[in-house]
């Protein structure tokens, strides 16, 4: 005798792990928009979610995003991003406890 179960979209969900990666990426990236330092814009909008075998990755490509990043070298302006501050995805992570979290909750359980 033999059980059949069917797990139908969830176990498809589960299969297809890479996808949400990049979704989780991107809401990093949307979460993170308004902390960004933005004066001309070039840092906050020259971004790219890239995957790759070690899964998905937010890249902020301005040459100077890593300074900017750290607070190095460049004092960030909060004209149009008023919580602008380096380190910005953890800054946007801490202001919004739990965000990621359930987002990632529900594109696991509902799709």
């Amino acid at each position: 005798m033999t059980n059949k179960i069917e797990l139908g979209d969830w176990a498809n969900r589960l299969n297809n792990i890479a996808s949400i990666e990049l979704e989780t990426a991107e809401k990093v990236r949307e979460i993170a928009t308004p902390f960004v330092p933005f004066l001309s814009g070039h840092l906050s909008n020259n971004t790219e979610v890239i995957q790759d075998d070690m899964g998905a990755h937010l890249l902020y490509t301005e040459l100077y995003a890593h300074y900017q990043y750290v607070g190095v070298g460049f004092k960030h302006t909060t004209t149009f991003h008023p919580q602008a501050t380096e380190h910005w995805v953890e800054k946007a992570l801490e202001a919004n406890p739990g965000a990621l979290e359930k987002f990632v909750k529900g594109k696991l359980l509902n799709g």
